[in-house]
C-alpha cells in the first residue's frame, strides 16, 4: 500500500487531524503505518483478512497488563479493506541493534520470556492456534505440532510439500528430523501456556535499555512455553539466552526440566 492511500483511508477513519503519517516498514510499499491524532502516537496495521486483526485485539485485551503488549483501541473495516489501530509503542525492533546493543538486552529479554512463561492459563482448555475468540482446536501439543506439517494446508504454507522438488529440502532429512520432535514431544508440559509463536528479536521493541513492547501475536497459540525459546535461542546471543532462560524460569515456574 503507497503512502497516499494510505493517508487518504486514515482520513476517512480518523477524520482530517492526522499527521505524521509514515511507513514502518522498509520499501515504497507497506501495509504498517504510523500516525499522530490529537497529539497522541498511534500505529494503523491493514490486512486482508479480519480474523488475526481480531485475535490480536482479544490477546491484547486479556494480557496487556501482564506483558508488555501494545493496545488495540480499534479493530474495523473500510470498503474491502481491514484494520487495526494500537497505540505506538517507544522504541525500535531489537534486530536493528548491533551485536552489544543485543547483548545488553538479554537479562530484560529473559525477564520477559519468563513472565510471558508463567502467565496462568485454564489448564481445561485445548492446544494450538489461539482464535478470534480465544480459543483453540487441538487435544494435545503433539497433535498441534503434527498439524503444523500437514500436506493439505492453507495460507502461508500453503503448498509446502513442493520444496521437496523445488528446493534443498530433501523429504528423507526431513522425515527423520520430524520423527524425532514428534518423539520429543512427549517430554513436553501437559499444561498449556500462552506462546507468541513467532518470538524473535524483530517482533521485540527496545528503547535500547529495555524491552518496551512485543508485537506480532498473529501466530499466537497456547502449547509449549520452550516453543517461545527455541524460537528466539537462535538469533543474536543464543548461547546465552539458551542457557539463562530456563534459570529464570525458577522453582515456582513450569516444569522445565527436560530442556
Amino acid at each position: 500500500m503507497h503512502l497516499e492511500t494510505a493517508l487518504e483511508i486514515l482520513q476517512k477513519i480518523e477524520s482530517e487531524s492526522v499527521s505524521h503519517v509514515t511507513p514502518i516498514e522498509m520499501g515504497e510499499l507497506s501495509k504498517v503505518f504510523s500516525y499522530r491524532k490529537d497529539g497522541q502516537e498511534l500505529v494503523i496495521h491493514f490486512k486482508k483478512s479480519k480474523e488475526t486483526l481480531e485475535k490480536t485485539k482479544w490477546i491484547s485485551d486479556r494480557y496487556s497488563l501482564q506483558l508488555p503488549i501494545p493496545k488495540v483501541v480499534k479493530v474495523g473495516t473500510i470498503g474491502d479493506i481491514h484494520y487495526s489501530i494500537t497505540e505506538k509503542v517507544k522504541g525500535a525492533p531489537v534486530s536493528t541493534l548491533n551485536a552489544d546493543g543485543i547483548r545488553q538486552l538479554i537479562p530484560d529479554l529473559i525477564k520477559r520470556f519468563s513472565m510471558l512463561a508463567q502467565i496462568p492459563c485454564d489448564d481445561s482448555g485445548s492446544f494450538g492456534w489461539i482464535s478470534p475468540l480465544g480459543e483453540a482446536s487441538f487435544d494435545s501439543w503433539s497433535e498441534c505440532l503434527a498439524s503444523f506439517f500437514e500436506e493439505e494446508q492453507e495460507g502461508f504454507y500453503h503448498g509446502w510439500p513442493l520444496l521437496f522438488e523445488q528446493s534443498f529440502l530433501e523429504r528423507d532429512v526431513f522425515e527423520k528430523f520430524y520423527s524425532i520432535m514428534i518423539d520429543l514431544a512427549q517430554y513436553a508440559p501437559k499444561e498449556r501456556y500462552l506462546v507468541h509463536g513467532d518470538f524473535h528479536f524483530g517482533n521485540m521493541l527496545s528503547d535500547g535499555h529495555q524491552i518496551t513492547g512485543i508485537v506480532d501475536w498473529e501466530m499466537a497459540m497456547y502449547g509449549d512455553f520452550m516453543f517461545d525459546a527455541c524460537r528466539a535461542a537462535p538469533v543474536g546471543s543464543s548461547n546465552q539466552f539458551s542457557r539463562t532462560a530456563p534459570q529464570s524460569l525458577g522453582r515456582n515456574g513450569p516444569d522445565h526440566s527436560s530442556f
